[in-house]
């Protein structure tokens, strides 16, 4: 599970667009449920409207037959007590609106209708009763003999009342099952699409952040999975990426400090170099000072060594040192001193003996 925020890039990843589309989805819903919820209304409508209309006038049909029936005795007797008490039976019914029994001629002989508040009152007129009526009319045969016409005028009151309940009904239902609908395709839709996608558009977000280290749920194969899978392979191969490129950097500065490392070795080896030619040349310099010196020293003895070799001993040595030069001089003059004295004896025995 994704979170739904992102702290880190401080503020939440705009998921504004998922209240949208459920808020559309739920009008669109709203709009066909109403629609389709509408024609079978209007359908039914017209079905129930079309089976009232036929109920009330099989009603109607019966009413006048079996009012003409009831009323033919007393036509014929011309009873007029027992004819209205005929024609209030038949008004018991509230549906039957109007009552009417004309003789023959067309003359009036009865009549019972009800007025605003309902009640059953009498007129005497002919003329067809106000209100939205529904009109059949029989003829009263009494021994095979015609003796008049029976009039009823039902209510159509009673039928446009019994489609308002219907409609009344009808829209309870509708708004019930739009609310139901809704509840349920909405959960759905959220658990199935919203969630999904709210997820996913975290993940891109994230991605997009240059945020690798998450996980994206392929729970599905539909489009959503589809998707989620597409996002994966985009962030393997991000990641791939990025390694590879890591690796490089890490190749490149492992080379840089091998570079860097080789430089210092080389100025290091260079200047050891110079130093040991310096000192090479200090040396060289040094050992030709005492090279001069050695042989200016060698050329001072070698005369005396030439005279000693001629038999003269009478030169003294002053080279004195520590060096080979030196050395050999304070030899050279111990040798001397010693042949001066051997000499020396030699001659006082030659003198003595002579």
């Amino acid at each position: 599970m994704l979170p739904m925020t992102d702290n880190d890039n401080n503020g939440p990843v705009n998921l504004s667009w998922h209240s949208r589309l459920q808020f559309r989805v739920s009008v669109l819903l709203v709009v066909l449920v109403t629609a389709v919820m509408l024609s079978f209304s209007i359908y039914g409508a017209l079905s129930v409207n079309s089976e009232l209309q036929a109920n009330l006038e099989k009603h109607l049909n019966t009413v006048t037959l079996r009012a003409s029936s009831s009323v033919k005795s007393s036509v014929w007797d011309m009873d007029q007590g027992n004819l209205l008490l005929a024609l209030e039976a038949e008004l018991l019914d509230v549906r039957v609106h109007t009552l009417e029994v004309l003789d023959v001629d067309g003359r009036l002989l009865a009549s019972l209708t009800r007025d605003l508040q309902g009640n059953v009152v009498g007129y005497g007129t002919t003329d067809q009763p106000a209100g939205k009526l529904l009109q059949e009319q029989s003829e009263i045969v009494f021994e095979d003999e015609v003796i008049g016409t029976m009039k009823v005028y039902v209510d159509m009151s009673y039928k446009d009342l019994a489609l308002k309940n219907y409609y009344y009904d009808q829209s309870l239902r509708t708004i019930l099952l739009i609310i139901i609908l809704v509840v349920a395709v909405g959960g759905a839709l959220r658990v199935m699409l919203i969630k999904p996608l709210s997820n996913l558009t975290v993940a891109a977000e994230l991605v997009s952040k240059n945020k690798f280290d998450i996980d994206i749920d392929i729970g599905s194969r539909d489009g959503v999975g589809r998707l989620a899978k597409a996002l994966e392979v985009f962030r393997q191969n991000v990641l791939e990426k990025l390694r590879l490129q890591e690796r490089q950097e890490n190749a490149a500065k492992i080379q840089q400090k091998q570079a860097a490392e080789n430089q210092r070795m080389g100025s290091v080896r260079r200047k050891a170099e110079e130093q040991q030619r310096q000192e090479q040349i200090e040396i060289a310099a040094k050992e030709s000072v005492q090279a001069r010196e050695l042989q200016l020293r060698a050329d001072e003895l070698l005369p005396i060594v030439d005279a000693a070799a001629s038999g003269d001993l009478s030169q003294r040595i002053s080279l004195k040192g520590d060096d080979v030069i030196g050395q050999i001089g304070i030899k050279l003059e111990t040798l001397f001193e010693r042949l001066r004295g051997s000499l020396g004896s030699i001659g006082g025995s030659a003198v003595a003996l002579g």
